[in-house]
């Protein structure tokens, strides 16, 4: 008997003995949703437009994001380029909490917004930093992989001769009505582009300017000069298929007209068709100066970086001129007219 219950006890152990529990992994915690916007310093006449997300709401929201397990959800904040270069091929973001949190440090002390992009500076321990943010379908979002600093625009040494141009005094002596053409006679072709004189007119008048020798610009021996700029010039920059530029008197691709002009940003006008032209910028806010590309294909990636002021028709020569080796296709002269004849 006494056998028959130590046997009865041990089976009792063994088959009522209950297996753990399998751990039950704990639902995804909701996203931290930010409570109050956070305060940015507009100016009077920089005032965020009205029909759009509040700025200020969408910086709360990603500070709030900023940790580890917010940063699974932080993509659908980010602008669709930022995403493509920060995604890893695991599919996770090369991106840290912390780096996003000093990115958003405030309290920031100046908004610049033009256009669709808005520029969020703070001053932190002695350096500047700016965050990016840029206007995509009415929502704000941050550009996490360009930490650049803002910039004004160089107007360059002061000198009588420098001295910026309205658009009625660039077009002075331009005979004809209609349409307002740029006709570049170039080494492969002849190709003619509309200006947008009403969407972007200070572009516009800065190139015509330059190209009409109306504008004074600055030679790489310091001499101001006031002959057509872009007679003569070398394509310096090629990419087949892509583009061509030109407009370097230093032809490294970093020369300019001995000053810079200020961004111009628009939302409607995108590079979403062959035949753009528009001003180089050397990668950071307001470094235009007198490089204009043509591009051969549509490149969103140049959208809010490049300045667009014109569309250009025969994309069969500036495809040629894309396929050409630098330095070897010349932009021999620009004619302004009135109307195609």
């Amino acid at each position: 008997m006494t056998y028959r219950i130590v046997f009865l006890s041990i089976v009792c152990l063994l088959g009522c003995q209950r297996s753990p529990r399998p751990t039950v992994q704990p639902a995804s915690s909701p996203l931290p949703v930010a409570a109050a916007q956070v305060a940015l310093p507009w100016t009077a006449t920089q005032t965020e437009p009205p029909a759009v997300e509040p700025l200020g709401q969408v910086v709360a929201s990603l500070r709030a994001r900023a940790t580890p397990e917010g940063m699974a959800h932080i993509a659908e904040l980010l602008t669709p380029a930022s995403v493509e270069r920060l995604r890893q091929p695991s599919g996770v973001l090369a991106i840290l909490p912390v780096t996003l949190q000093s990115q958003l440090a405030g309290p920031f002390d100046r908004v610049y917004l033009d256009g669709g992009r808005a520029a969020l500076h703070s001053q932190l321990v002695g350096f500047g930093r700016t965050a990016w943010f840029y206007l995509r379908n009415g929502h704000w979002l941050l550009d996490a992989a360009n930490t650049a600093n803002w910039r004004p625009a160089d107007p360059g040494p002061p000198d009588p001769q420098n001295q910026p141009i309205t658009l009625a005094e660039a077009l002075i002596d331009v005979q004809g009505q209609g349409a307002l053409y740029a006709v570049l006679q170039t080494s492969q072709g002849t190709v003619r582009c509309l200006l947008l004189e009403k969407e972007v007119p200070d572009l516009v008048a800065h190139f015509v300017g330059l190209a009409r020798g109306k504008r004074a610009w600055r030679a790489p021996d310091g001499v101001w000069q006031h002959t057509p700029f872009y007679d003569g010039r070398q394509f310096h920059r090629a990419l087949a298929g892509i583009w061509a530029v030109t407009g370097d008197p230093s032809q490294k691709g970093t020369g300019h007209a001995g000053f810079h002009i200020a961004d111009v940003l628009r939302l409607d006008l995108r590079h979403d068709k062959p035949g753009m032209l528009s001003f180089v910028t050397l990668g950071q806010a307001n470094s235009a100066s007198s490089q204009i590309a043509l591009f051969a294909k549509p490149a969103a990636w140049a959208d809010d970086q490049h300045l667009p002021f014109g569309l250009c028709q025969e994309i069969d020569v500036i495809e040629a001129l894309s396929q050409q080796p630098p330095r070897s296709q010349l932009l021999q002269r620009v004619t302004i007219q009135r109307g195609l004849q």
